[in-house]
């Protein structure tokens, strides 16, 4: 599975450490470190607090990333007190 790209790049805009996070989400650094690096996947109870802790929806953090391409800006965002926007385009081919 590859790394959660969404996970890596709203920690590391937010210049948050792993363990930073995952104590915010009251989870193990193990646990949270299984999660960005795509080894678990996202469920919506923990969507719903990684949208609170970065100011974000919720769907985001839902995204299938197997077949997303992500572009991600970090200004002039849509999130109101989050300084990242993430562009997703589904990447689906036509096989």
């Amino acid at each position: 599975m590859p790394m959660n790209f969404i996970l890596y790049s709203f920690r590391r805009y937010h210049q948050l450490s792993k363990e930073m996070v995952a104590n915010n989400l009251r989870l193990s650094t193990e646990e949270y470190e299984e999660l960005e690096s795509g080894c678990s996947l996202v469920f919506p109870e923990l969507a719903k607090k990684l949208s609170v802790l970065y100011n974000a929806p919720k769907y985001l953090f839902l995204i299938d990333q197997t077949k997303t391409s992500f572009q991600v800006f970090f200004n002039n965002n849509h999130f109101e007190n989050s300084n990242a926007f993430v562009n997703n385009q589904h990447v689906d081919s036509f096989q």
